[in-house]
This record gives structure tokens, sequence and C-alpha cells, in this order.
């Protein structure tokens, strides 16, 4: 993966290293749904 990440310019996360950066602290999840809105 990491060579195809490099190939195509992605930047790999890991959602178990990267959550807090990703999300911050002290944000839970509520349960509640997530609508998406459609691609214009």
């Amino acid at each position: 993966m990491a060579e195809q990440c490099q190939e195509y310019g992605y930047v790999p996360v890991s959602m178990a290293n990267d959550w807090k950066t990703i999300y911050g602290d002290g944000v839970t999840y509520t349960g509640g749904e997530v609508e998406l809105a459609e691609a214009a």
C-alpha cells in the first residue's frame, strides 16, 4: 500500500494512530445518523 500511495500522491492515515489528530481531544460519537449531500 505504501508504494501505491507514493505512486499516486496519496497520504496514508491510520485510524489507530491518527484518530486523535483527526478528531481532536474530547470528541465522542453520539450515535446519530449522518446524512451526506449528493455531489452536484
